[in-house]
């Protein structure tokens, strides 16, 4: 068994939670959900995301407190296209 530092393991979920934010991974993502969504093997009920308020913005804000409660226009545009990117890969719940 390989274990994995914890400095590695956020650098893989990060670039895996940017690709698929960026909508890199969605032909992915909806190919692995059409094949597998007939066979019970592989049936999920929940797929979802777990995410802090500004996780989702596209402009970072270094700058901000922590925990940053910015919730603007721009932020709100942001969730909007990530919404309909989850509703495409077949997520269907999101935890903020």
């Amino acid at each position: 068994m390989k274990l994995i530092d914890r400095r590695s393991l956020l650098k893989t979920t990060t670039v895996a939670t940017g690709s698929l934010m960026s909508g890199r991974f969605l032909p992915l993502a909806k190919s692995l959900w059409e094949n597998t969504k007939s066979t019970s093997l592989a049936r999920f009920d929940h797929r979802g995301y777990l995410g802090w308020i500004t996780d989702l913005a596209t402009d970072a804000d270094s700058h901000a407190a922590w925990p940053s409660m910015r919730l603007d226009g721009r932020l709100l545009s942001d969730y909007r296209q990530t919404f309909r990117l989850m509703k495409e890969a077949g997520f269907n719940e999101i935890s903020v």
